[in-house]
């Protein structure tokens, strides 16, 4: 399993010329890349996940000063994708998805240099499920929530019962199978975007019940914010005992992201196709 910083591939993709003609071949012996992003994930969460944990320091890379320039869900996914700022991308604000470009984009580039590409769970906020997300060959999207969501599966809208953690785990092996029985010795691009630990932040039922060490806080909790802008001068101090619920029902949902990362690498590894792939966790 080789790995890549998640800045160090978009810069790559970034890098390559530009093409409108149909999609080359990719170069014999190009890696794969699974690129798997959960929504609000915090620093120091992933105590929740050993067994991912185990995947990615296991000949791995950990990138500890690594920071997000943009904080924010729409604006952030639209960095990861394009590789630039906001205010080059336009993507100012969750509202406002629809100013990326996305002919300059990680999953362009590499369907142009002859990628399969697919992706399953979120894309950018409010996305249209009706419309199909540019330059990816396979694809389920859906726009937030735990249990029985609507998701447009390629080229359909309807609701999909079960945990979406645990669907988008299905979509990945499911594309992944397709794209090895199309054309085994052919390189693919998959981004997997769960919808953890982001509100409602609802568990699986085998983990409701899950409990972890308490956190023991950091400098920037209830920190004096007078000198902050409105947008964050609002906002009450939270208390101790409300910190631990948020905290804990975040790590309830990260369990089942545990096991689908689990799921999806045993997966690659049975077929044989983890050692020629490139894999990236982020938030």
């Amino acid at each position: 399993m080789r790995w890549l910083a998640v800045a160090a591939l978009l810069v790559l993709a970034l890098l390559a010329p530009a093409r409108h003609q149909a999609a080359v071949a990719a170069p014999p012996g190009a890696p794969n890349v699974l690129v798997i992003v959960t929504d609000d994930q915090r620093n120091g969460t992933m105590l929740a996940m050993p067994k991912t944990l185990s995947w990615l320091r296991s000949g791995g890379a950990e990138f500890r000063q690594a920071y997000v320039t943009t904080p924010s869900c729409c604006p952030s996914r639209a960095s990861i994708f394009s590789g630039r700022y906001i205010h080059n991308h336009g993507v100012r604000q969750q509202r406002l998805g629809g100013n990326l470009d996305h002919r300059s984009t990680i999953q362009r580039h590499l369907k142009d240099s002859g990628y399969f590409t697919a992706m399953a769970g979120k894309l950018l906020n409010q996305w249209n499920l009706g419309t199909r997300p540019p330059f990816f060959d396979r694809y389920a999207v859906a726009n937030g929530g735990y249990n029985n969501v609507t998701w447009g599966v390629d080229g359909a809208v309807r609701q999909l019962q079960g945990y979406t953690t645990t669907i988008i785990g299905d979509k990945a092996i499911e594309y992944l199978n397709a794209f090895e029985a199309a054309d085994d010795a052919r390189p693919w691009f998959t981004y997997l975007a769960t919808f953890a630990p982001h509100l409602p932040r609802t568990p699986e039922p085998q983990y409701a019940g899950t409990t972890f060490a308490p956190w023991a806080g950091n400098p920037a909790v209830n920190e004096n914010v007078a000198d902050k802008p409105q947008y964050v001068r609002w906002r009450p101090t939270a208390t101790d005992a409300a910190i631990q619920r948020v905290r804990t029902e975040q790590l309830r949902t990260l369990k089942s992201v545990d096991d689908m990362v689990d799921r999806v690498l045993r997966h690659l590894q049975t077929r044989g196709e983890l050692d020629n792939t490139l894999v990236l966790y982020t938030s």
